[in-house]
């Protein structure tokens, strides 16, 4: 994967995750960290464990504009779109 011209290894995803894993740990209410997690997992490809982080996040903090957004993405990308359009239409992000 390219993000701002550098190659980010999948590696680098797997990594990522242990450690907010590892932050969630310590703080599980850090809806940030769930989020960023879903992030990574959307980058490895796997969309229901980005959805269950998203949610994740929108749990702790169910004003998480960004990880309604990202969680319907991820649905988009499993053909979900009756739940990706929930979840745009939760917070009128359907013209965002």
């Amino acid at each position: 994967m390219w993000i701002a011209g550098l190659l980010i290894h999948p590696a680098m995803n797997l990594k990522a995750i242990q450690d907010y894993d590892q932050a969630l740990q310590i703080d599980s209410q850090y809806a940030v960290a769930y989020y960023f997690r879903g992030n990574a997992y959307y980058d490895l490809g796997e969309y229901r464990s980005a959805i269950l982080s998203y949610g994740q996040a929108i749990q702790v903090n169910s004003e998480y504009i960004e990880a309604y957004k990202s969680r319907a993405s991820a649905y988009e990308k499993l053909n979900d779109f009756k739940s990706e359009i929930s979840d745009l239409e939760k917070n009128n992000l359907s013209d965002a």
